[in-house]
């Protein structure tokens, strides 16, 4: 595994990437790609971590699934709201 990390601007601001080249590995009739512990705690991911995949463009997207329930729990006094009026009731 080699790793390469740069600085690039999202939304004016400096962000850190890195980009690792990992080793794709047959597992049973599927494959797999190991991820880094530095990568699985930034991310909070943990062994039977749910994850979403997808193909976008081309590229492969791993990003952590985030249950009804983990999302319910992050709810507090401090990012509660009230309603929101978008205008009147249509039936």
């Amino acid at each position: 595994m080699s790793c390469l990390l740069y600085n690039t601007r999202v939304d004016g601001r400096i962000a850190s990437k890195s980009i690792m080249k990992m080793r794709i590995q047959e597992w049973g009739n599927d494959l797999g790609i190991l991820i880094p512990v530095s990568i699985a705690e930034a991310l909070h991911l943990t062994d039977h971590s749910l994850v979403d995949v997808s193909l976008v463009s081309g590229q492969l997207i791993i990003t952590p699934a985030y249950s009804l329930e983990d999302m319910l729990a992050g709810i507090s006094d401090e990012n509660w709201h009230d309603e929101i009026d978008t205008g009147r009731e249509v039936f």
